[in-house]
């Protein structure tokens, strides 16, 4: 049996915050409304603020991916390296998103050229063996 559950109704359901109209919102939360109310869900990374604005003016794409928890590529983690992003960030932003890599020796040398960490780098060559 497949019912369909409205965003109010799921946002509620996944314990969100009410508050009144007039309060403004964040970059990283999502809206649904009732009569009276706009309820909020906050989307939770371990991005920082410095993070989220450098991501957001250089690589908005990445950034989306992000908040949307979609799987992530090679060059999403390039671009989250070029925007200073942290390694500790970026390895568990990897696991959130249930990304799989399967990189080659041209892909490996080509995250290692644009300044990716080993580190970041054994974490996606991993997730082939822990996710696949």
């Amino acid at each position: 049996m497949n019912k369909q559950i409205s965003w109010p109704l799921l946002l509620l359901l996944l314990s969100c915050q009410s508050r009144p109209i007039e309060e403004p919102l964040a970059h990283n939360q999502l809206i649904a409304s009732t009569d009276d109310k706009i309820l909020v869900a906050q989307i939770v990374t371990p991005l920082t603020k410095d993070d989220v604005h450098r991501l957001d003016r250089h690589y908005p794409k990445t950034l989306q991916k992000i908040y949307k928890n979609r799987p992530l590529t090679a060059h999403d983690i390039i671009n989250m390296t070029r925007a200073g992003v942290s390694d500790g960030v970026i390895i568990e932003i990897i696991g959130k998103s249930q990304s799989l890599f399967f990189l080659t020796p041209s892909d490996t040398l080509e995250l290692s050229q644009a300044g990716v960490s080993k580190r970041v780098i054994t974490v996606m060559q991993n997730t082939a063996d822990t996710r696949y």
